[in-house]
């Protein structure tokens, strides 16, 4: 669904408390939360921002006070919300969860739905078109991969479904992924480690239980593969080798000598002055843990605390005071840190060996704004308009001496190609001066240059003249030559080939006019019609101008009922240029005039 970057993404706007409690209520109502879930999942200060998929679909998303889109809704007055994968990464077992295998992941990023094949396992009771999350199949079945994706459950597709043996088609209509457009719009950053979840001994081994979700049944891979596996299904054969490379276990005192390296590295440009007082929490997941190696990441034993023989932050940051990096205070029974030693000589000495989970999540950000940013520099078709010129009228007897067919087509390139070709082969090069042409000497060349342009009246004074033409640069014979051939043009969209109409391809005109004794000023856009494969029609633009806020009507032009324009309230010429540029159409095809002045 969001396969692409977010098209038309509004300024964000806070959201007021009270319709902040209102939708604290929906969500909570709607997935059974606690008060305590249901703060954590809509916290405060968020703030909702309206965008359009690429396919067009508009959608509204609520984010975080650090920007990360937590739930979305999607069509026009939708009240459905759904969470992002941010949101799954906080309550794993919001939604209820259905497993395919590691390789399955990508595919399902790159746009695909998740086929029945490649369903590993899934809870029982499942309803069709029932929200749910997928993850990463897991071997051994004590462990919980976080949810990579969002998505409802085909109509027709449940729980029994699901188990017949060669069931094929889609399982679930993939509507959100992990590092999609929508994801990319928030902080981003790495899928969490794996966790841990408890396994009721007596439960039978086919049973998958979620982290304090219901069990899901592991059918044998003879039910959930079909033999006749599709274009996504053939790399979803769940081998345990497939699976990222897992770090060793890690004693607690190495934790705790990971921890102290993090913070040392972390004081090698430590937080201003000015940060201080700080939270000892806010300190640890701010100044300690970004500074963690990325390669722990998928270490069996998480780097954090917890499993440090510190066993609490109070203990390890006092021991890191008793060594004089940083000092604390008790605050109204909080410990908070007061300020750091980054002049402390083991902070000197320390080198950094390794990518810290910092740096890589920056990289990574860096990385996907490059992606939005090219993206939005994309234009959705790629388009290529070809001008033609033909020998017409005067220049035909030329073109029959250089042996060509009345019937060709000339490119721009090719027509300058072909002349360059004739001056050599006749040696019209002007012996003194190289950059002029001896037209004079070859008269079928000087007839076809000279003379009435076609469809124009005589003039009384052709300024032809022996003197005039004697002697001329390539590009005075070229532009004379064009001038008197007859125009045609193609416009190709996604590299197929189009109609090849005749006639000169006029640019799409936007005229800026005064009106009401110059107190109102309106931009007028005409000539949309030859480029209508590439924009749409003139309503289609029309609509999508009004959904950038501005006024905009469509009305047929006097005696040319087929032929539209469209009146837009205001100087929008910029807003109407990047619309038509966005939609593929190129800005020398586009000509603005300014009637105001």
């Amino acid at each position: 669904m969001f396969k692409k970057p977010l098209g038309d993404l509004k300024t964000s706007a806070p959201l007021r408390s009270s319709d902040r409690r209102r939708l604290k209520q929906r969500i909570a109502d709607k997935f059974q939360l606690s008060p305590e879930d249901a703060e954590l999942l809509v916290p405060d200060g968020l703030k909702s921002v309206k965008f359009e998929s690429h396919q067009g679909k508009p959608g509204v998303a609520y984010l975080s006070q650090d920007g990360d889109p937590l739930w979305f809704t999607l069509g026009k007055g939708s009240q459905d919300l759904v969470p992002t994968v941010y949101t799954l990464w906080k309550k794993y077992d919001l939604l209820p969860t259905i497993t395919t295998p590691e390789p399955v992941i990508p595919r399902i990023q790159d746009g695909a739905d998740l086929m029945i094949p490649g369903v590993v396992s899934w809870p029982s009771p499942l309803a069709p078109n029932e929200l749910v999350s997928i993850s990463k199949y897991l071997r051994p079945e004590h462990k919980r991969s976080p949810p990579f994706a969002v998505g409802r459950t085909e109509a027709g597709v449940d729980h029994v479904k699901l188990g017949e043996e060669g069931a094929k088609g889609k399982a679930v209509i993939v509507w959100h992924a992990w590092k999609d457009g929508l994801w990319n719009i928030g902080s981003g950053g790495e899928m969490p480690p794996d966790v841990e979840v408890e396994v009721d001994s007596a439960s039978s081994a086919d049973q998958v239980s979620g982290e304090g979700g219901p069990s899901s049944p592991l059918p044998p891979a003879s039910e959930t593969q079909s033999p006749e596996v599709n274009a996504v299904a053939k790399a979803q054969e769940p081998e345990p080798e497939l699976s990222e490379p897992v770090q060793p276990s890690l004693a607690p005192d190495e934790i705790t000598e990971i921890l102290r390296t993090s913070l040392l590295l972390s004081l090698a440009t430590p937080p201003p002055s000015s940060s201080f007082p700080m939270l000892s929490t806010t300190f640890y997941t701010s100044h300690i843990l970004p500074y963690r190696p990325a390669y722990m990441a998928t270490s069996s034993t998480p780097v954090d605390i917890k499993h440090s023989s510190a066993k609490s932050l109070s203990a390890f940051l006092k021991s890191m005071e008793k060594a004089g990096l940083l000092t604390l205070k008790s605050q109204k029974g909080d410990i908070v840190v007061t300020g750091v030693n980054g002049a402390h000589p083991d902070v000197e000495s320390v080198r950094k060996g390794y990518k810290t989970i910092k740096e890589v999540e920056e990289n990574d950000k860096k990385r996907r704004e490059r992606e939005i940013e090219e993206g939005k520099n994309r234009s959705e078709k790629d388009v290529d308009i070809r001008e033609y010129y033909k020998p017409f009228g005067q220049t035909l007897p030329w073109f029959k001496e250089a042996g060509q067919e009345a019937s060709t087509l000339f490119l721009l390139a090719d027509l300058r190609i072909f002349l360059n070709a004739y001056i050599t082969s006749h040696n019209l090069v002007n012996a003194h001066q190289q950059q002029f042409i001896n037209v004079s000497e070859d008269p079928v060349l000087l007839s076809a240059i000279t003379g009435p342009l076609p469809g124009k009246p005589k003039p009384r004074e052709e300024g032809n003249s022996p003197a005039d033409t004697d002697f001329l640069k390539r590009e005075d014979i070229m532009k004379r030559l064009v001038e008197r051939m007859q125009a045609w043009h193609e416009i190709r969209v996604d590299g197929k080939s189009g109609v090849v109409k005749k006639g000169v391809l006029p640019p799409v005109t936007l005229t800026m006019k005064s009106r009401q004794n110059k107190r109102k000023t309106v931009t007028i856009v005409t000539g949309l019609e030859p480029f209508a494969e590439v924009v749409g029609s003139a309503e289609d633009v029309a609509e999508e101008v009004r959904k950038s806020g501005f006024g905009a009507s469509v009305a047929p032009l006097p005696n040319k009922p087929s032929v539209f324009e469209i009146l837009v309230q205001g100087k929008q010429t910029k807003v109407v240029v990047d619309l038509l540029t966005a939609k593929g159409l190129p800005k020398k095809w586009i000509e603005v005039v300014d009637l105001t002045k």
